[in-house]
């Protein structure tokens, strides 16, 4: 999953003139995050997925920030769930939001 803000309350005719106005000047000025918010979510749906293999190795923990080497050029973006489990046994995973992700180096974090 990926962070998308909800959008504020939308504006109706039941409120009073000054509310309504206020009420609709913020919604209308969450729209230019809302839409890059989506632009990355459409981004990461239709490019170069993101199913990866690593040869790093890291210590599954419960904590901790982990950085891993991927395929170069795949669609990950900040916010993204990504789950990362043992070649040798699927049963042994973590999983983590995406903090970075470095399409040229294909650095993971």
């Amino acid at each position: 999953s990926m962070a998308i803000d909800p959008l504020p309350p939308s504006p109706n005719r039941s409120m009073a003139p000054a509310v309504f106005v206020e009420t609709a000047d913020t919604f209308l000025s969450a729209f230019p995050d809302f839409a890059l918010q989506l632009d990355k979510v459409a981004k990461a749906f239709s490019a170069n997925s993101t199913n990866s293999i690593s040869a790093t190795s890291n210590t599954i923990a419960s904590t901790g920030s982990k950085t891993f080497t991927v395929e170069i050029g795949k669609s990950y973006v900040v916010g993204m769930t990504v789950k990362a489990a043992s070649a040798a046994d699927g049963t042994v995973w973590m999983q983590g939001d995406v903090t970075a992700y470095d399409a040229v180096t294909g650095e993971l974090s």
